[in-house]
């Protein structure tokens, strides 16, 4: 995503919302991306879920012409949700970018026909290691 700010109003917003609804994550689940801003500039990520909006980060960039890496980490989401980003524009042009987002651990264990010695049976059919149980993720 690529929001040029020299368009616009001051204050005016841009919005990226992942339209595809992701499923409940697990508890190590990370949100993992790049920006990259010029200017004095405001950057937003929030996590919907159903109607509800959660502002999880934010950045008032007024660093150099550089992209940086975000490791955002998610957890244990119980119901089905969607990322947004909003960027607004402020005093003068600038310009936000996005790039290479993805989700990590956020997958639930897969479910085996078998689990080993060291490991618990969960209710699903998938096996974890015994020191994950009861841990409070």
């Amino acid at each position: 995503m690529y929001v040029r700010t020299t368009d616009g109003l001051i204050w005016d917003a841009a919005t990226f919302e992942l339209q595809q609804v992701l499923q409940p994550s697990s508890a190590g689940c990370v949100f993992e991306f790049w920006h990259h801003m010029i200017e004095r500039q405001f950057l937003t990520l929030h996590l919907i879920e159903g109607d509800t909006s959660l502002e999880i980060w934010e950045e008032e960039h007024v660093h150099g012409d550089q992209w940086e890496a975000v490791r955002l980490p998610i957890g244990r989401i119980a119901r089905p949700w969607r990322i947004k980003f909003m960027a607004e524009k402020t005093f003068g042009a600038g310009t936000v970018a996005l790039d290479d987002m993805r989700l990590v651990g956020c997958q639930f264990p897969p479910i085996r026909p078998n689990c080993t010695d060291s490991q618990f049976r969960c209710a699903r059919g998938a096996c974890v290691s015994k020191d994950l149980v009861c841990d409070f993720t």
